[in-house]
């Protein structure tokens, strides 16, 4: 991410994504990080692929499962 611009249109496309498996997301342009939390089986591809529309280079670092409540 190289502007505040960036980062906003990564948030556009994940909006959508929210209650269709993205129970949260969150953008950090200071930290060139998103951090996106899914309720369901949504795949990490997905999430990719929707951020990768953007235009941006997306790559998954990290998957941890959810802790139970």
């Amino acid at each position: 991410m190289n502007c505040n611009g960036c980062s906003k249109g990564i948030e556009r496309v994940l909006e959508p994504l929210k209650g269709h498996g993205v129970e949260k997301y969150e953008v950090s342009f200071d930290k060139k990080l998103v951090r996106v939390t899914c309720s369901s089986p949504m795949s990490a591809e997905e999430v990719l692929t929707a951020i990768q529309k953007t235009g941006k280079v997306a790559t998954l670092v990290n998957i941890e499962p959810m802790l139970s409540k």
